[in-house]
């Protein structure tokens, strides 16, 4: 339970127990800042005392702590590394699964962290999805070296309240191979993710949420003797239930999703 409701002011983070070391970043930085390819992670190297790594990935040094100690949740539930061809144990990568286009206002950690972050111990990314428009539908086609999303957003219903919004992304190299237009000749990166936000309020039990992001990567490079395949597979499913209890309270609860996939493994 939350008490002690206060409106969000410049400058301060979305969190109201943050009280330091919690600036909260807005989609619109991450479009502006220069290098920073519409990531929030490269965005946020930008910061005092954050600087990222000399290898391209997008990995988040924070005052010379070890980029494995960051914390990264998405919409208050733990996530595990949010981008595509990520090493094992680490939380950065080449290409950021978190599309620009689905996030909403967020908070980004440095120290001092609030009781309900656990798990980290150099800093944390707390990840908002952006409600889709519930007044009318609206599609967006964008195409970028990286890679071509296209979106779609909008009321279930005309006249109600509840939005969808998704998105999805396919490597633009990938594409270009496909239809024999060659830009690289060995080691492809191929990737595709996908993100949703379903958003249900009511007039009397509250405001549900179903969300999730996941993405697939892989890239082979072929010898002589043998084919090279590193890939990488994530992915995040939640359902939240908001409601408020009075004026200045509210209760919120997550339940993670556990999904097996059809080789065995589980995404949670």
């Amino acid at each position: 339970m939350k008490c002690e409701f206060q409106e969000e002011k410049n400058n301060e983070a979305l969190n109201k127990m943050i009280t330091v070391s919690g600036p909260y970043f807005s989609v619109e930085e991450t479009k502006r800042y220069a290098g920073s390819f519409n990531d929030p992670a490269r965005m946020a190297a930008s910061y005092a005392g954050v600087t990222g790594t000399p290898d391209g990935n997008n990995d988040i040094i924070i005052r010379g702590n070890s980029p494995r100690g960051m914390l990264w949740r998405l919409e208050g539930i733990e996530v595990p590394n949010p981008n595509h061809f990520a090493n094992e144990g680490a939380s950065g990568g080449p290409i950021s699964i978190l599309n620009s286009n689905m996030l909403d206002n967020s908070d980004f950690l440095t120290g001092a962290f609030p009781a309900d972050y656990g798990n980290a111990y150099s800093g944390v990314f707390d990840i908002n999805l952006r409600e889709g428009n519930n007044r009318k539908t609206e599609y967006s086609l964008m195409a970028g070296i990286l890679g071509t999303d296209c979106s779609a957003e909008g009321p279930f219903k005309k006249g109600g309240q509840s939005s969808y919004l998704i998105n999805y992304r396919y490597s633009t190299i990938a594409m270009l191979d496909a239809i024999g237009v060659k830009i690289i000749d060995d080691g492809i990166p191929r990737f595709q993710d996908l993100s949703f936000n379903l958003v249900f309020p009511t007039k009397h039990a509250g405001k549900f949420k179903i969300f999730g992001v996941g993405g697939l990567s892989d890239i082979s490079e072929q010898d002589t003797h043998y084919v090279n395949v590193f890939g990488v597979d994530m992915g995040v499913i939640g359902v939240s239930h908001q409601i408020f209890l009075c004026k200045n309270s509210y209760l919120k609860t997550l339940w993670p999703i556990t999904i097996p996939l059809p080789d065995g493994r589980v995404i949670d």
